[in-house]
């Protein structure tokens, strides 16, 4: 169908930005926008359009979106301010001298926005343009100012309950592949809000026109699907699937073909970790080209055949800013130590990262140099953290080159002037050589890939050495329980949302520091909070944490907790349940790393560093770890509905 956009026709090609600066730009150059993103498209048309403001180095897309930047986009995509802006203002929360006045007024106008309790018209009236926007909200919003009609093309969403005031805008907007649902798992997520990424990309479905079954709503694979493509470097792309594969089926180039005019080969394929391949390319992508990935006879570890198709587009470089990076070795570098075998969360390099106050500097990733008289087998794999937190994948060290690349999962943004400490962090194999010494190192500034102008340091930046002891640490087995009842309501308190055992063997006591948890089912950050670990005899043992972040959660013991060598322990993970009706919890841990246990015997480093020890997760399976429902309960949650626009 075709949408009304009179107001558009008339207002021709007038713009104006997000911000408060108008700027034309052909390309977004945002330093955290990286090319293949799922939201790239749409910033990258919102900055041609000049919606988007280029001349600022972030975008920002994981922040929440507010209503007076949503109704300003709204605004600009129906043509535009087409009135001149009453002297006395309609809403008593906008001012007129503020840079949204004009878009609220507009809005207000057209009947878009109504304001609290319907109030526009009347005061006092409340707009509320600095308040977080939800899905449910922003539906109804873009469905009334863009005159979307339902169809009834679209599923109906599991998380979208008939009865509700956004039951019909939700399901129209899907009608519209406004809304898409998360991944196909058939959510919405309406009382969630939306953050600036998620904002821009609905806008800009909606400004395409697109419909249900044409647009959206094809699907090419069965269950076992691939979820993202995104290319990490010109000769590499790094593919995430739904399921976990079959690991040497997964490495057959044979079951990938990659094409765009000409077909490009493949030459390697390596899995990164039960559900990523990363392919190499025999030779570089375009940058900004669209290719097309098949996937053809790939088997998923529970025999599952793939068939799947996917585009993505060619690697795009950093544009170069004008920030210098200088990298040097961090005072907090620890010292060299003789450690166990099988010790994890061994930081054997710390650099510091500092960016010149001329720009900001965005580091995308870091490649890391494996020296020493032991063999590279010996390190399970290296990675990166900051401030504890892992912010990369854990890599394997190449045994021919000796190198590790680790690509940032959210590129490193330094502000001008800041400083941030890089901790490199090594787990060692349980059959590590004993007296076998490492070293790690940053050997080159070329070995920082990022927008700098120049990294300037004195390279190569090396760690000290780590030597191998004969002895080997012990271990700790996780095993998931059930959790009893596994169905909670919104409004329970200290409800328990997951629930396992740990259990140390024989050779040393364990004293346990943190865990990281995370959430990994359909509930959202927010829907849960107050978070603790606890023993089954109602005992607290961590810090509480008021929600997950992410869907990550980490709790400390507070103080350390130590189980006897031999002994096991049921641990659960409480908290209060105050939204997700209709949704799911599942706790599970996602890395072995992100259990923290320290053994009394080997844990304790001469240089003052705590090694963990191992720690041995369960293969996860349909019924563990368990699935916790959350149902309506006896509360009423009060939203003004469509009226609070």
């Amino acid at each position: 169908m075709d949408f009304p956009r009179l107001k558009k026709i008339f207002a021709g090609v007038s713009v104006a930005a997000i911000s408060l600066t108008q700027a034309g730009s052909v390309f977004a150059a945002y330093t955290d926008v990286p090319s293949g993103v799922w939201f790239q498209d749409a910033v990258n048309a919102f900055v041609d359009a000049g919606y988007l403001d280029a001349s600022h180095s972030r975008f920002r897309g994981s922040e929440s979106a507010n209503r007076a930047e949503f109704v300003k986009l709204v605004v600009e995509l129906n043509g535009g301010i087409l009135s001149t802006p009453p002297a006395v203002p309609s809403f008593d929360d906008v001012a007129t001298g503020a840079w949204y006045y004009g878009y609220l007024e507009e809005a207000g106008k057209e009947g878009w926005v109504r304001g609290d309790g319907d109030c526009y018209g009347s005061h006092p009236c409340y707009a509320r343009p600095g308040a977080s926007i939800n899905r449910a909200e922003a539906a109804a919003l873009i469905t009334r100012s863009f005159g979307l009609e339902a169809t009834g093309d679209a599923a109906q969403f599991v998380d979208n309950p008939s009865g509700q005031w956004y039951t019909d805008v939700m399901q129209t907007a899907a009608d519209h592949c406004v809304l898409q649902g998360d991944d196909a798992t058939g959510r919405v997520r309406p009382g969630d809000n939306m953050n600036r990424a998620e904002m821009v990309v609905m806008l800009y479905r909606v400004d395409q026109g697109l419909t249900y079954g044409v647009d959206c709503g094809v699907t090419t694979g069965g269950e076992a699907m691939i979820v993202d493509a995104a290319a990490t470097a010109a000769t590499t792309v790094e593919v995430e699937f739904n399921v976990t594969l079959d690991a040497a089926s997964a490495e057959d180039v044979g079951n990938y073909t990659v094409t765009g005019s000409p077909e490009v080969p493949v030459s390697s394929a390596s899995l990164l970790n039960p559900q990523t391949v990363e392919l190499t390319f025999g030779e570089s992508l375009t940058a900004g080209h669209e290719y097309t990935l098949s996937v053809s006879g790939l088997l998923a570890a529970d025999g599952t055949v793939i068939d799947d198709a996917i585009t993505f587009a060619g690697y795009t470089s950093f544009v170069q800013g004008d920030g210098v990076l200088e990298l040097s070795l961090s005072a907090a570098s620890p010292v060299g130590d003789t450690v166990p075998r099988g010790a994890v969360g061994v930081v054997m390099l710390s650099v510091d990262v500092t960016a010149s106050c001329d720009d900001s500097v965005t580091i995308e990733s870091l490649t890391i140099l494996h020296e020493g008289f032991g063999a590279s087998g010996d390190i399970n794999g290296v990675y990166a953290a900051i401030n504890g937190a892992r912010v990369t994948r854990k890599r394997t060290i190449d045994a021919e080159d000796q190198t590790a690349d680790l690509r940032f999962a959210s590129p490193l943004v330094l502000d001008p002037c800041e400083t941030v400490t890089v901790d490199v962090v090594a787990d060692l194999t349980s059959g590590a050589s004993a007296s076998g010494e490492h070293n790690l190192v940053v050997e080159l500034p070329s070995d920082v890939f990022g927008n700098a102008k120049e990294v300037t340091g004195n390279f190569p930046v090396r760690g000290n050495t780590f030597r191998i002891a004969a002895v080997t640490s012990g271990t700790v087995s996780l095993t998931y329980r059930t959790v009893s009842p596994d169905e909670v309501e919104v409004g329970d308190k200290g409800i328990v949302i997951g629930k396992w055992e740990v259990a140390v063997d024989s050779t040393e006591d364990q004293t346990f520091y943190s865990m990281t948890i995370e959430q990994n089912s359909s509930a959202s950050d927010g829907d849960f909070s107050n978070l603790a670990v606890r023993r089954t005899d109602g005992t607290i043992l961590t810090n509480t944490v008021a929600q997950t972040v992410g869907d990550f959660v980490t709790l400390v013991f507070d103080p350390p907790f130590t189980v006897l060598e031999g002994d096991k322990v049921t641990l659960e993970v409480i908290s209060d349940v105050v939204g997700g009706a209709g949704d799911s919890i599942i706790m599970h841990f996602e890395e072995s790393s992100d259990l923290f246990a320290v053994g009394s015997l080997y844990g304790y480093g001469v240089n003052g560093q705590l090694y963990g020890s191992q720690i041995s997760l369960p293969a996860e399976t349909a019924a563990l770890p368990d699935t916790v429902s959350i149902d309506a309960g006896e509360f009423t949650i009060a939203i003004d509905g469509p009226a609070t626009q």
